[in-house]
């Protein structure tokens, strides 16, 4: 039995190798991990949009791997411009203003600004109304004030 110089880590060669090819070809954990408006950014075809939601609904954890091998699987059967959109959208940041940092910056504006900042969250979101975000701000509760700007947001 010979001895491979080139992978001398004591892993063995080809399972290294072998490791590392099928490592290029999952997409379905990144996917499934990247937030719903950076999934929502990427162009991919709408069965495949629906599987990675599907995935995020699962609490089994042994059905959510079985959904992301189906997805890995899904994908390897796709074209490879298909393939190559994916994995390009999966590892850039897409263009525009995430809605995390949008709420993370409203909370301590509407808590500390009082009044002046309701009235500009307002014009920033007309679907709000005034007295459910006024008893969300004097309540003072960073969660009520958050899960109440998602949902004006759309975000949630």
């Amino acid at each position: 039995m010979s001895y491979d110089e080139e992978h001398n880590d004591g892993l063995g060669g080809r399972s290294r190798a072998r490791r590392e090819v099928t490592e290029s070809w999952r997409w379905g954990e990144q996917l499934v991990a990247l937030p719903k408006w950076h999934t929502d950014a990427i162009t991919m075809p709408d069965d495949l949009r629906k599987r990675v939601d599907e995935c995020r609904l699962m609490t089994s954890m042994i059905a959510r791997k079985r959904q992301i091998n189906h997805i890995d699987s899904y994908l390897r059967d796709m074209e490879d411009d298909v393939r190559a959109l994916v994995n390009r959208g999966i590892h850039e940041r897409p263009q525009g203003v995430d809605p995390d940092s949008v709420v993370a910056s409203w909370i301590p504006r509407l808590k500390s600004d009082g009044d002046a900042a309701i009235d500009a969250f307002l014009e920033a979101f007309p679907a709000a109304e005034r007295q459910r975000l006024r008893q969300c701000v004097r309540g003072g509760k960073d969660l009520t004030i958050e899960r109440y700007v998602r949902e004006v947001m759309g975000a949630a």
